[in-house]
């Protein structure tokens, strides 16, 4: 299949394991410049032997946690400086915590930041 990536910028979040990990690695195979993000860059240690498996370009591995404030903001920053504008943002990271108070505000900002501030970053 030919989804038109090739020189295309493709900025993957929870790229470590699991859904965001399959798109990181065919959106290389299909030409993408891959940037993956997860928490740690351990976690990403055998990505980039498996994109180039697959026939993919190395891809550009950064760590950003989305729980942490200022981490969008500080990742587009980063992907921004180092690779230029993105073309695809799959924004995989994200979760759910248990509520002990639901009328909590602190524990709302953090599920708001870990599950969507990175779209409004860019």
């Amino acid at each position: 299949m030919d989804l038109h990536l090739r020189d295309r910028t493709c900025l993957v979040t929870g790229a470590s394991s699991g859904i965001g990990r399959a798109t990181a690695v065919l959106l290389a195979a299909e030409g993408g410049r891959v940037v993956a993000t997860a928490r740690t860059q351990a976690a990403q240690a055998s990505l980039a032997e498996e994109i180039a498996a697959a026939g993919g370009a190395p891809p550009v591995l950064l760590a950003a946690d989305f729980a942490r404030e200022g981490a969008a903001g500080r990742l587009a920053r980063q992907v921004l400086d180092q690779v230029g504008p993105v073309d695809v943002l799959v924004n995989n990271a994200g979760g759910s915590r248990p509520m002990t108070a639901p009328d909590d505000p602190a524990a709302w900002e953090g599920a708001f930041r870990l599950n969507f501030a990175l779209r409004f970053a860019f």
